[in-house]
């Protein structure tokens, strides 16, 4: 059961999650335009989708520390998964399609 799962989490623990899971778009993004689409990058892309999971959930259910900034990169992020799981799905492996930041938006 979820609640078991992320019933003791505190801020710090929803913080390294946040990191681990930006960190993880940053690296599969990365691992994309170096190496295209090989397993490695479809790994990165699964773990960070877990991490994005998790990292709702535990907003779901510790109310008192879902702050609009968490709630926020939760979204922001989980979009960005949804576009490295769609690269996933291209059977060439190409990157032709990798999202590109917008000017003025910094990248994840």
């Amino acid at each position: 059961m979820y609640a078991a799962r992320n019933a003791g989490m505190n801020a710090d623990d929803l913080a390294r999650i946040a990191a681990a899971l930006v960190a993880a778009i940053a690296q599969a993004k990365t691992r994309a335009k170096t190496f295209g689409i090989d397993p490695d990058f479809r790994e990165i892309v699964r773990q960070a989708r877990e991490m994005h999971d998790l990292l709702t959930e535990a907003l779901a259910e510790n109310q008192s520390l879902s702050t609009a900034y968490l709630r926020d990169l939760s979204y922001t992020t989980g979009k960005a998964i949804d576009q490295l799981e769609a690269l996933v799905q291209m059977p060439d492996g190409k990157t032709t399609n990798l999202p590109r930041p917008r000017p003025g938006i910094r990248s994840t």
